[in-house]
């Protein structure tokens, strides 16, 4: 196995031996949508104690930012994803992989079904879908990990963008004004 799963294995004692039978078949089957959920779990945990999220709420952050895109592992497609997005099949799979999360996670915990559902939600849709104030804050500051993650690390489709654009890019999104903040004063 892999640092990187060990490094979650280990880092984390709030994943339970399912959860971690899980990531190990996240991991196994498709290493880039697994490393991209494991440093989308790492820049959660890192930044989380800055946010003004409640401390009891940091588990369910993590664990949550960790599991944002099982949707992508949906059904049959399980080695499909991300090296081939031109495949319609792919793209149909990425397109609706939040509800496909969403379906997978609900039964097993409804605050992570609900953040794999709205992590590419804006704040205002969320406020809009009248969710608990503390799901919205979560589901917000994922979402910004998300496309921290997505901007900062190299993928077989784009480059890693400079700490120069990758704050001008956030900056452009007034409900991440507090992580904007965080992140000029920390390295990454």
């Amino acid at each position: 196995m892999n640092d990187i799963y060990e490094d979650l294995k280990n880092d984390y004692g709030i994943f339970d031996k399912a959860e971690l039978l899980i990531l190990k078949i996240l991991y196994v089957s498709n290493y880039d949508t697994f490393a991209h959920s494991y440093r989308t779990c790492k820049w959660a945990d890192k930044f989380f104690d800055q946010t003004g999220i409640e401390s009891k709420y940091k588990d369910i952050t993590v664990k949550s930012a960790a599991f944002h895109d099982i949707g992508k592992f949906f059904g049959d497609n399980l080695n499909l994803i991300p090296n081939r997005i031109e495949d319609k099949t792919i793209r149909e799979i990425l397109r609706f992989h939040c509800q496909y999360g969403y379906l997978l996670l609900n039964d097993y915990n409804r605050d992570m079904a609900l953040v794999s559902l709205y992590h590419h939600n804006n704040y205002e849709d969320l406020v809009s879908l009248k969710l608990d104030d503390y799901l919205v804050e979560i589901i917000t500051y994922i979402r910004f990990c998300d496309i921290f993650d997505a901007l900062t690390s190299k993928r077989s489709y784009k480059n890693v963008y400079s700490r120069k654009n990758t704050i001008r890019i956030l900056s452009e999104y007034p409900e991440f004004a507090l992580y904007v903040e965080i992140i000029k004063n920390e390295d990454w």
